[in-house]
């Protein structure tokens, strides 16, 4: 099973239409890629970014401001409601 690529895209496509960043913090590939194919077929404009640990998304959230963060409590770097309380949002 491929694992999902972040992908990169403006703000808006050549129509016009806006695009919405989500930024998915999961661990699990597997889960990563069901949650990024859900994600598409519902939203084909969005733009997701996937990231396995809660470091590696404070990163990314440090370059760039995303519309939604679907986040996993329980990651390697942190559990529970402490990916809550340092997601900024």
């Amino acid at each position: 099973m491929a694992l999902p690529q972040p992908v990169s895209s403006p703000r808006s496509d050549d129509s016009g239409e806006q695009r919405i960043r989500i930024l998915l913090l999961e661990d699990m590939p597997t889960t990563a890629t069901i949650v990024t194919s859900y994600v598409g077929a519902a939203s084909p404009t969005a733009t997701i970014e996937w990231v396995q640990t809660l470091a590696a998304a404070l990163d990314r959230m440090a370059g760039g401001a995303f519309d939604l963060v679907l986040a996993d409590l329980n990651l390697p770097d942190s559990k529970g409601a402490l990916v809550a309380d340092v997601v900024p949002g």
